[in-house]
């Protein structure tokens, strides 16, 4: 028959006073159930134990039963039907030592009450002295009667002005404790102040003053956190000069763990699906045969998946694993070396940009149609995703990549040799990986971009760029006596005509991450191009210096470049891409400032190896 107890029921029979009988007593004295009755012999001060010595007779008594005292090795004790064995502790060391300290967070401790209660008295490390709880998430319902743990006397602190957090600060009822009253703690802040006297301190040591506290990562009270604590520290110094500080740290755990990394999980495949199992098919009986299996089973486990020890503190949050805390190690081990590893894609990222591409676009020069990778994205997307990583993590681009067929477009009819426009039809799977890269810079230099850029930018178009230019306008002229002028600029050849050191250097002063910088390098440098007319192509001429029109990164790279231009105008600037203009609202009786910023700009241009075009240069009033 099982008898179960609530707490409830134990809590009452815990303030009922009940006769045990003195057989029933005795016998659990011998078990060591009951607590035997405490040694005499105490003088020259209370709580200290000195050995009285007993003189026994020679005469022996009748009927005597002598004392039960406590075991120190195992011991056999008989009972009516069996005989139990059972270990008693030996005698507590009696020197000088410190309490024991014991600090987890438990996220609602009426969930965690019963754990916490078997882990203040542990079987098989020393005691619990004090234990500090964190985000008891303790309310007004919820009283201290229902957090109580035998044998300890329970401080707590509740959070007043919203669910969670709350602290609570267990102390074993034989050590004298006290709440420190005279160090005020602010109402906002979730914090104990104990004073605790334990036994056997070193003499140098008249108390311990005991800090609890708890505040969210996020909290408004932080500063006033840090003020209180170091007022309080300074004010019990006034009353303690020798007072020093100590932070009770968290534990380290040594766990014993088996990864299963899919690479490892490939290997164990390849071996189990060409392993034959003679060694089960070949045994006699079937205890044979399962040895076989397991045996077998066992070895490749270890082969394919090596257990490895990892350290757990007791500190962490629970979503921090292992797999984790290797990550930040390889990246702190990174950062020392200064050696950051470049992004990498995954195989579905290149699947969803494969699967987008238009299929009436004409093929580049590796000859592969664009409606074929379309077509088969997912099985293109594995190769392609491996090639794209490697050139990120070697900084090098295959040169099929960096080559180009020039198409020759006319800007007006009808066409003459002087206005044509050369569009560089690169491969497709260059477009695709320069995509990537186009948004990793964008993402970096974005803070960085001259607002009055529109060209190539997330969220904005001419639309918007004309929107704003008539509107300054437009509330410019509105006033009496008020002129506005307008200059449009254009660069001869700019995209063919940049320097790409400068736009390398431009780059990085817009915070674009360094590791990409080197493919980006690689992909300006050592590029081939070819003109085609018709059916006919010119041999392959390899390029110094411009970026191709046509490709993802060359607006990119020229927006770093033009980003420098006309940021200390005294007028109204507007850029798209290679394309500038400049806006001045004034009164009749100001002189015009439009045409210093047209020379400042000129300027600038020759600095950074462009040139202005005079002929598409026009004024507007």
């Amino acid at each position: 028959m099982t008898i179960k107890y609530n707490s409830n029921t134990l809590r009452n029979l815990q303030q009922t006073n009940l006769q045990i009988p003195f057989d029933v007593n005795e016998r659990l004295k011998q078990l060591g159930i009951c607590r035997a009755m405490a040694k005499r012999g105490k003088r020259a001060g209370r709580k200290i134990q000195r050995q009285i010595q007993v003189v026994i007779g020679n005469k022996p008594a009748e009927n005597h039963v002598p004392w039960p005292r406590p075991a120190t090795v195992l011991k056999s004790i008989p009972c009516s039907n069996t005989i139990q064995t059972v270990t008693q502790n030996a005698e507590p060391d009696r020197k000088t030592q410190l309490p024991n300290f014991f600090l987890t967070n438990a996220r609602s401790l009426m969930n965690k009450y019963d754990e916490l209660s078997v882990v203040l008295y542990p079987t098989d490390s020393p005691p619990v002295d004090v234990a500090a709880i964190t985000e008891t998430w303790q309310t007004d319902q919820i009283a201290d009667e229902f957090i109580d743990i035998d044998g300890f006397n329970l401080f707590t602190k509740i959070r007043s002005e919203k669910k969670g957090g709350g602290v609570a600060v267990y102390v074993k009822d034989n050590i004298p404790a006290r709440e420190l009253t005279e160090i005020a703690v602010p109402e906002e802040l979730e914090c104990i102040w104990l004073w605790v006297r334990p036994q056997r301190l070193p003499r140098s040591v008249a108390g311990m003053a005991v800090c609890a506290v708890y505040i969210p990562p996020d909290s408004e009270h932080q500063h006033t956190l840090i003020k209180h604590i170091v007022m309080s520290l300074d004010k019990l110094k006034t009353k303690h000069a020798d007072l020093g500080a100590v932070r009770t740290p968290g534990r380290v755990i040594k766990r014993t763990v088996r990864p299963l990394l899919k690479p490892d999980i490939h290997e164990f495949g390849r071996w189990i699906t060409s392993h034959t199992w003679d060694e089960v098919l070949n045994a006699t009986s079937t205890q044979d045969k399962a040895d076989a299996f397991y045996f077998t089973v066992h070895e490749a486990i270890e082969r394919h998946f090596p257990t490895k020890v990892v350290k757990l503190h007791t500190s962490d949050k629970p979503w921090i694993t292992p797999e984790i805390k290797n990550l930040i190690q390889k990246r702190q081990v990174a950062f020392a070396e200064k050696k950051i590893p470049p992004p990498q894609i995954h195989v579905w990222d290149m699947f969803g940009k494969l699967s987008k591409l238009n299929a009436s676009k004409s093929p580049g020069p590796d000859d592969l149609p664009c409606r074929l990778l379309k077509e088969f994205a997912c099985e293109f997307s594995i190769p392609v995703t491996d090639i794209f990583n490697s050139s990120l993590k070697e900084g090098k681009i295959p040169q099929v990549w960096k080559d180009a067929t020039i198409a020759p477009i006319p800007n007006e009819m009808p066409a003459t040799i002087s206005k044509l426009r050369p569009i560089s039809l690169t491969a497709h799977l260059a477009k695709v990986c320069e995509e990537f890269v186009s948004e990793w810079a964008l993402d970096d230099m974005f803070h960085s971009i001259d607002r009055h850029q529109y060209g190539s930018i997330k969220g904005s178009s001419t639309t918007h760029c004309l929107i704003e230019l008539l509107d300054i306008f437009y509330k410019g002229t509105d006033k009496c006596n008020s002129i506005g002028c307008l200059v449009v600029t254009d660069f001869s050849k700019a995209f063919d005509c940049v320097d790409h050191t400068l736009a390398i250097q431009s780059l990085c002063d817009l915070g674009v991450r360094g590791e990409i910088i080197p493919w980006i390098a690689d992909f300006l440098t050592s590029r081939r191009q070819r003109v085609r007319y018709h059916s006919a192509t010119s041999d392959w001429q390899t390029l110094s210096c411009g970026v191709p029109q046509g490709t993802k990164f060359g607006p990119i790279t020229f927006i770093g470049i033009i980003n420098s231009a006309a940021v200390n105008a005294r007028t109204h600037s507007f850029k798209y891409v290679d394309d500038m203009s400049l806006a001045e609202i004034r009164t009749t009786n100001q002189p015009s400032k439009i045409d210093m910023d047209v020379r400042d700009l000129d300027d600038w241009a020759n600095s950074n190896y462009l040139k202005l075009n005079p002929s598409k240069c026009k004024a507007i009033r």
